[in-house]
């Protein structure tokens, strides 16, 4: 072992673990995963997608896949007075004890496992479409090691009687979770998919994560990730979206806990009159790093995009924002929107920023911009003389920032989750 690189140990690891389950369509595409490893190397600084985050140097050898040990769910995970199905996994595999999904003909849900005998042609037909295993190395570990994940889809002209929520927990130290989730939206369907990553380790852990996500024509899907996971977390997450005609998606990732967080969000508006909406805010402290890069390709006419990420940063942390949207030659008539803002709450904080736009079209309206600085002392003051307690005041101040990503989200149980997730991180801050 001493002389494999890190890769090779990391997949000496996996190996221990392996799935049999796959119909032969997918063990195809498993064993395309797996070739495309052998010439697939972990990405360096040298690498432009990955320039400020240095993804290798975290990742341990040790990293191996773990049995479920979870009896029941810690405190502060489910979202009070929020009615939903539930599906819990633990280190990757599911919990069926912890898992609720209630009696709905509305929605149709189930494990990957699952989905492969209940759901294989819609599996087949989507499974591996989007995200591409054959030239990002995170893909194809996750394409050749997942063991299950969620499958959820609702179909034509139905719109889901309650939210999904998707419960990613790791319980083991040095565990690896692999989960690949699809969800999709038939013609006219309606959703809201709601993930949270939580886990409380001492010592280093590993998730990686794929989720596919197809916005049939006037569907509407919406995507937020949760991820306050312990301080021992490194995470990286690929979600892929397809949207056709007159669709709507609206998804985004609230980022409060973790060691190490990469988000990497696409989406292909392949529809014309489509709606694209991006949200998200990182609240970092200590030496945490969190990385949001997203595409969002307009490749039809007449469709609109909105992009808004926030950053709070304090101690050492580090927050990357790398946004780009394309708008493509036949791409006429589209408006896109994008803006990255950050509060540095410390001197050794350190946030990169980099919104892009590429138009090869004449006839759009976008824009992009960027702005870092701090807490206006001016306020602060003005709340103080007002009798409000400093922690407080600056509380109050981080939360009126974020708000302008957190009321776009339109479940009201959820959205004052999230807002009270901030706040509490805020106080640590």
């Amino acid at each position: 072992m001493a002389n494999l690189s890190k890769k090779e140990q990391m997949i000496a690891g996996m190996m221990k673990s392996p799935i049999t389950d796959f119909n032969p369509a997918q063990q195809n595409i498993r064993e395309e995963a797996l070739q495309a490893l052998t010439r697939l190397e972990l990405p360096s600084l040298r690498d432009e997608a990955w320039k400020y985050t240095r993804i290798a140097a975290v990742l341990s050898s040790d990293f191996e896949p773990k049995e479920s040990s979870l009896q029941s769910l810690p405190e502060g995970i489910q979202i009070p007075e929020l009615k939903c199905h539930t599906l819990v996994f633990d280190n990757g595999h599911f919990c069926p004890h912890l898992s609720e999904i209630h009696a709905d003909d509305s929605v149709q849900i189930l494990t990957l496992a699952q989905a492969r005998i209940e759901a294989f042609e819609t599996l087949d037909q989507h499974y591996a479409a989007l995200a591409n295993h054959s030239e990002e190395v995170f893909t194809a570990l996750n394409t050749a090691f997942h063991h299950t994940g969620a499958f959820v889809r609702v179909h034509k002209n139905v719109q889901a009687n309650y939210p999904v929520h998707i419960i990613h927990h790791i319980s083991e130290n040095g565990a690896v979770a692999q989960f690949r989730n699809l969800f999709v939206a038939d013609i006219g369907a309606q959703v809201n998919i709601i993930e949270s990553f939580v886990g409380n380790n001492t010592v280093d852990t590993f998730e990686n994560g794929v989720s596919e996500i197809i916005v049939a024509e006037n569907a509407q899907l919406q995507h937020w990730q949760l991820q306050h996971a312990d301080a021992q977390r490194i995470s990286v997450h690929q979600v892929h979206v397809f949207q056709e005609n007159n669709s709507t998606f609206t998804g985004g990732a609230f980022t409060t806990g973790g060691k190490l967080v990469r988000n990497n969000i696409n989406i292909a508006v392949e529809g014309t009159n489509c709606q694209s909406n991006l949200y998200g805010a990182y609240v970092l402290s200590g030496k945490q790093h969190a990385d949001n890069h997203t595409i969002i390709d307009h490749i039809q006419p007449h469709c609109e995009s909105n992009e808004n990420f926030k950053g709070i940063l304090s101690g050492k942390a580090t927050g990357v924002f790398n946004g780009k949207v394309f708008v493509r030659k036949e791409a006429q008539k589209t408006n896109a929107f994008q803006s990255n803002k950050n509060i540095l709450l410390s001197d050794d904080a350190t946030i990169n920023s980099k919104p892009e736009l590429e138009i090869y079209a004449d006839d759009v309206k976008c824009s992009h911009g960027s702005t870092t600085g701090q807490l206006d002392r001016d306020a602060l003051f003005y709340l103080q003389s007002r009798g409000v307690h400093p922690d407080t005041a600056k509380v109050l101040m981080i939360h009126a920032f974020a708000l302008e990503v957190t009321e776009k989200i339109e479940n009201q149980a959820l959205r004052l989750f999230v807002e009270e997730l901030i706040s509490e991180h805020c106080k640590s801050l």
